[in-house]
């Protein structure tokens, strides 16, 4: 590339066809990253609504799971234990589901990092 641009620069017409190549690569990575971008939002949005339908669900469960409890276990319990678990389930159930896509996220960044290596050291 560097040595058609110097040896055809008298020319022209080689470095003009090279810069608009460049201009077209440069236009193709701008719209990848605007894809790529508006996807990462949709899937974020996406897994937000998908999270708080199962906190939602759990809670109302929980809650109905404790109302049908006798008056005499929920004397027993300490109803400030029971409250940090009805709050809590959104900390946990996302915790949860976040854990396999972190991984996997992970393991595919270390996996590039060494392919990547490997490939300047060949």
């Amino acid at each position: 590339l560097a040595k058609e641009a110097t040896t055809a620069g008298a020319a022209g017409t080689v470095v003009g066809a090279r810069a608009a190549g460049v201009g077209e690569a440069v236009a193709a990575m701008v719209v990848s990253e605007v894809i790529s971008q508006l996807a990462e939002f949709v899937r974020a949005r996406l897994n937000s609504l998908g999270k708080a339908r199962v906190v939602q669900k759990l809670k109302v469960s929980l809650f109905e799971s404790m109302l049908r409890q006798d008056l005499e276990f929920l004397e027993q319990c300490d109803l400030w234990q029971l409250r940090s678990l009805i709050g809590s389930c959104g900390t946990t159930v996302s915790q949860v589901l976040d854990f396999p896509a972190v991984a996997v996220e992970a393991a595919v960044r270390l996996l590039a990092a060494l392919a990547a290596l490997n490939q300047q050291n060949a």
